[in-house]
């Protein structure tokens, strides 16, 4: 485990966003499936929340999906405003490397860095099969993508959990311990990031939620400096454009 200053890491970032654009947005179709279609989650960590900017009700945690060579993993909702609609014969993704210009708008260069980062510094630490660490992970990727106010904190801002209950505070408590790591900028864990973007319809709705899933991979020194400036400083703010 290292730490990394904020010198330097501003040079780092240019040179690993403009490699990272140089890449395109190649997109290969893979159709997902849940693992039990009658429990999105099979089981896993997951609570009933209520945000605010954007609104909106969801089940908060860590989906149980798998491919169509039954490799099974944990995605996350990068896209709270769709639903995730998976039917029993799978849907139709794209994996992309530039998130996600087709449907939503592309992730400018900070958020994407602050999703990222808030992966390699605390998703190590938390147990997905626990209700208020799975749930509280998915609360602070969305904080990282939808909050306008100065810093991330789910018990304030513009977006927030409002749903009362002890399980739900135990969920606010968990995503703002890891937004605290994200801020920190310690890399504890290397990934490989996979992102699926949704289909549309004809008349571009969207089928289904943007997604993320990681694979852990070791990572030499040197890397990690590249990794945690990929296209920005990890915790900085970005604003909502007008």
């Amino acid at each position: 485990m290292r730490v990394f200053g904020k010198a330097g890491i501003a040079a780092a970032s240019t040179l690993a966003f403009a490699a990272f654009m140089a890449t395109g947005a190649a997109a290969a179709p893979v159709t997902l499936f849940k693992q039990n279609n009658g429990d999105t989650f099979n089981g896993g960590g997951n609570l009933h929340v209520n945000v605010a900017s954007p609104t909106a009700n969801a089940m908060a945690g860590g989906f149980r999906l798998k491919d169509g060579d039954d490799n099974a993993f944990v995605a996350w909702c990068l896209d709270i405003m769709n639903d995730l609609a998976i039917p029993a014969g799978g849907q139709q993704y794209n994996t992309t490397t530039a998130p996600f210009t087709n449907t939503t708008g592309a992730l400018d260069p900070v958020t994407l860095a602050n999703v990222e980062g808030l992966f390699e510094t605390a998703y190590s630490s938390v147990d997905i099969t626990d209700n208020a660490q799975s749930a509280g992970f998915q609360l602070a990727l969305w904080e990282v993508l939808y909050e306008t106010d100065a810093s991330f904190d789910l018990t304030a801002g513009t977006f927030s959990q409002s749903k009362s209950g002890s399980a739900q505070d135990d969920a606010e408590a968990a995503a703002n311990s890891y937004l605290a790591l994200l801020a920190g900028g310690v890399v504890t864990q290397g990934y490989n990031f996979t992102y699926y973007e949704s289909g549309t319809t004809g008349t571009g709705d969207q089928l289904s939620q943007n997604l993320v899933s990681v694979a852990p991979v070791p990572l030499p020194a040197a890397a990690w400096m590249l990794g945690l400036g990929l296209a920005g400083l990890y915790g900085a703010r970005r604003r909502r454009k007008a």
